[in-house]
C-alpha cells in the first residue's frame, strides 16, 4: 500500500466526495477518463472525507457526512 494520500474528487451517484487517498484507490476509481468514481473504490473511512457535496441540495459542506450502514459487513462494488 502506498503510504503518499492526495486529496481527490471522487463522483458518486448523489454528488460527490473530497477524500484522501491512496495511489492504489485511485487506480480503482479511474475508468478511463478524467473523472475518478467512487464505487469502484468502495467504503471510505470517514477521517478521509474532507468535503462532499450533495447533488440535491446543491451544496458542499465541510467534513465526512454521517454514514449510517443497514448491514455493515455487506460487500460493496
Amino acid at each position: 500500500m502506498s503510504a503518499s494520500l492526495q486529496l481527490k474528487k471522487l463522483r458518486g451517484s448523489g454528488g460527490y466526495v473530497r477524500a484522501l487517498v491512496t495511489d492504489q484507490q485511485q487506480s480503482k476509481g479511474n475508468l478511463g477518463g478524467p473523472d475518478l468514481f467512487l464505487a469502484p473504490i468502495g467504503r471510505l473511512d470517514a477521517e478521509s472525507i474532507k468535503k462532499y457535496s450533495c447533488n440535491t441540495c446543491d451544496k458542499e459542506y465541510d467534513g465526512s457526512p454521517k454514514i449510517e450502514f443497514e448491514n455493515p459487513n455487506e460487500e460493496v462494488a
